[in-house]
C-alpha cells in the first residue's frame, strides 16, 4: 500500500511538471454541464474522451475517495485534492499556474 501511495505521489509530481497542466482546465474536462460538480458519470465520460476506459465502479471508487461531504460528486476543491502533490514545492508550482482557456470576446456586430 505504501509503495502505491509513493507511485501516486510520483505521478502527481510528474503531472505538475507538465507546462500544459492546470487544475482548472482538468476540472472543466469532466464538468460537462458546468454546474461546478463532477459526478461519476461525467468522470467516466471525461476519461473515455481522453482514451482511458475505466469502469463505473473504478470511477465510483475515485469519487468516494475524494468526496468529503458524501454527495457522490466532486467539487473543484475535492477534485483538486486528487492531483495536489504533498511536496510543498510542487504544490506551490501547481497552484500558481493559470488556466489555458481564454474565452473569445464577442463584438456587438458579431451578435447582431
Amino acid at each position: 500500500m505504501c509503495d502505491l501511495e509513493q507511485q501516486l505521489e510520483n505521478h502527481k509530481q510528474a503531472l505538475t511538471l507538465r507546462h500544459d497542466f492546470n487544475l482548472i482546465d482538468a476540472f472543466n474536462v469532466f464538468d460537462k454541464n458546468r454546474n461546478g460538480l463532477v459526478i461519476i458519470e461525467e468522470l467516466c465520460l471525461g476519461l473515455k474522451s481522453l482514451g482511458i476506459n475505466s469502469t463505473f465502479d473504478e470511477c465510483a471508487m475515485f469519487v468516494a475517495r475524494y468526496d468529503k461531504n458524501g454527495d457522490r460528486a466532486l467539487t473543484y476543491h475535492e477534485f483538486s485534492e486528487a492531483f495536489m502533490p504533498h511536496d510543498v514545492n510542487y504544490l506551490n508550482m501547481l497552484q500558481r499556474r493559470p488556466n489555458n482557456y481564454n474565452p473569445q470576446q464577442m463584438r456587438p456586430e458579431d451578435i447582431f
